[in-house]
């Protein structure tokens, strides 16, 4: 039979994840940004990283896998973060990839874990409700300290499987951290020079150094009007209630800060 080249490579659709560190990801450290990739003809993605606004590049990451990738075309809503959310739904029209359904004991052991613009879900249904795109339902919210994004949802959201073995691994040193760096992407059969490369200007924000925050913050005032404040720290790795009584330390120190406030003004800040 005749022997037919394979089609050229097309232009590369790709995110740069500026999230906590998935359970169980050893590879990833605390200067590590994730980056998903896909395209419609796709044999992996490159990303090359600029010192200087794109005057000289050096290679970073070398045919990333492809991710499991796509857009919202419906809005999801605001929702519990402390228990299941069956209230709400979300379509999602992907450009790779497939979804499926998992029961609720697989969801809970860390599977179908979505970034869905900043916030990251967990579904246990995927129902394909036209081509390409999935009804998500059964959904649990704010997941891996992401709570304060569940609000922020509209059309055209990002979406983008989560897991380690499709995911790109970007160093970025603290020094990098809140800096604008250029990062050009593209194909990693071509040269960075082609024209399917894309320049990237990309500020890290270090999010998988950071602690995740304090749940379940209570105040009790006594008869003399002095206040308590409580709450009960959260750990980003190995976080199982093995002793029934707390959770590993992640960090080196376990420091905490509370901002006293009148209004939007801090009046003062404590130290615990």
């Amino acid at each position: 039979p005749e022997v037919q080249p394979a089609p050229a490579a097309t232009a590369v659709t790709a995110e740069f994840l500026d999230i906590p560190r998935l359970p169980g990801d050893a590879n990833a450290a605390d200067d590590t940004m994730y980056v998903a990739a896909t395209g419609e003809v796709y044999y992996g993605a490159s990303v090359f990283r600029s010192n200087d606004n794109g005057l000289t590049y050096s290679l970073n990451l070398y045919r990333i896998p492809q991710a499991t990738m796509g857009v919202a075309s419906s809005v999801l809503g605001s929702g519990p973060t402390a228990f299941w959310d069956n209230a709400n739904t979300l379509d999602v029209v992907l450009a790779s990839g497939t979804l499926e359904s998992r029961p609720a004991l697989d969801v809970l052991n860390g599977f179908n874990a979505a970034l869905v613009d900043e916030e990251i879900i967990q579904f246990t249904t995927a129902v394909l409700v036209a081509d390409k795109t999935y009804r998500l339902s059964g959904l649990l919210r704010g997941r891996l300290g992401t709570e304060h994004k569940v609000s922020s949802h509209g059309v055209g959201d990002r979406f983008v499987l989560l897991s380690s073995a499709t995911l790109g691994r970007l160093t970025v040193p603290s020094s990098d951290w809140f800096q604008s760096r250029m990062y050009r992407v593209g194909p990693a059969t071509l040269p960075m020079t082609h024209l399917l490369y894309q320049d990237r200007p990309i500020t890290p924000q270090g999010v998988m150094a950071l602690p995740l925050s304090p749940c379940y913050v209570r105040s009790v005032r006594d008869n003399s009007g002095n206040l308590t404040i409580t709450w009960i720290r959260r750990t980003r790795g190995d976080g199982s209630w093995k002793d029934f009584v707390d959770v590993p330390l992640g960090e080196k120190n376990e420091m905490y800060e509370i901002d006293v406030m009148n209004g939007e003004t801090v009046v003062r800040t404590l130290r615990a």
